[in-house]
């Protein structure tokens, strides 16, 4: 075995990097920028850190300010009790993550690099990112999905989980997802605490050259959780059907490895006694915001 590939020593610095990367460093343009809000300087790394645990609040909010929180209402105070448990960050603030999201959108980059196994690079720009976020938000408001409700998915690692994740962050809701390669009781244990008002769920993933059929787990969970009213299903792996959405007709159409628009997803809603299907409606429009 060369020198190359012995295994580290515990506590050996393994990279450091060099003058010209510090330099450019996002840590570096906020230590700089300190000295003008009446803070430091900070010669050393060593010296930022004690800083930013000897005073968290100060340190939390000179974050706030340079990286330009945009917040819907202001907060009353930073960190006005540090007892823990029970320290309350920010309070009286309210933002939305999605909107930031946004913020970042240009036409010079991709907003997705979606790689799936054996398959070429996929890139998903901004534009389309926003337009699928906006039609899914747009139903999920539609069907009553607002602030403090629970969107639970059974989803891989794909650009139809951060579609969904961003479109329940814009209307408010709490997200909480899980992978297709949990057990039913997993999946349960997770989900059915938090009694997610929407279900979104998959019908398979791809691994080691393979597709993965996890429709029996995906109607397994789904049926166990009796507070769910509408369920997104997204026929990943297995298009030629049958579907998760059999038992709710007509059966789902495919949304595609790169993240069809909202449209293509099919949608059911749950009656005490019968199940009725509808497709969501896509939209396009403005960024989206809470509400």
């Amino acid at each position: 075995m060369s020198t190359a590939d012995q295994p580290a020593a515990f506590g050996e610095l393994l990279w450091t990097p060099g003058e010209s990367l510090r330099l450019r460093s996002p840590l570096k343009r906020y230590l700089d920028w300190l000295p003008a809000q009446g803070v430091g300087p900070f010669p050393s790394y060593a010296e930022a850190w004690q800083w930013s645990v000897d005073h968290p609040a100060e340190f939390w909010e000179t974050l706030w300010r340079y990286f330009n929180v945009r917040a819907t209402t202001p907060y009353s105070a930073v960190l006005p009790d540090t007892t823990m448990p029970g320290a309350h960050w920010f309070p009286g603030a309210t933002l939305n993550f999605a909107e930031h999201v946004f913020r970042a959108a240009s036409d010079d980059r991709p907003a997705l690099l979606f790689v799936e196994e054996g398959a070429e690079p996929v890139e998903i720009s901004w534009a389309e990112l926003r337009r699928q976020v906006a039609g899914l938000a747009a139903t999920l408001r539609a069907w009553g999905v607002g602030p403090g409700d629970r969107v639970a998915a059974f989803l891989p690692n794909t650009p139809h989980a951060i579609i969904a994740q961003l479109a329940t962050a814009a209307v408010g809701a709490v997200w909480s997802s899980c992978g297709p390669d949990f057990g039913t009781q997993g999946v349960l244990d997770r989900f059915a605490q938090i009694e997610p008002k929407i279900f979104v769920g998959v019908d398979g993933y791809r691994y080691g050259g393979k597709r993965i059929d996890r429709r029996s787990e995906c109607m397994e969970a789904r049926d166990a959780l009796p507070t769910v009213e509408h369920t997104i299903w997204v026929d990943y792996q297995f298009p030629e059907g049958p579907g998760c959405a059999e038992r709710a007709p007509p059966a789902c159409r495919r949304a595609s490895s790169t993240a069809t628009a909202a449209s293509s997803w099919s949608t059911t809603r749950r009656s005490p006694s019968t199940w009725a299907s509808r497709k969501a409606t896509a939209s396009s429009g403005t960024p989206p915001r809470a509400g």
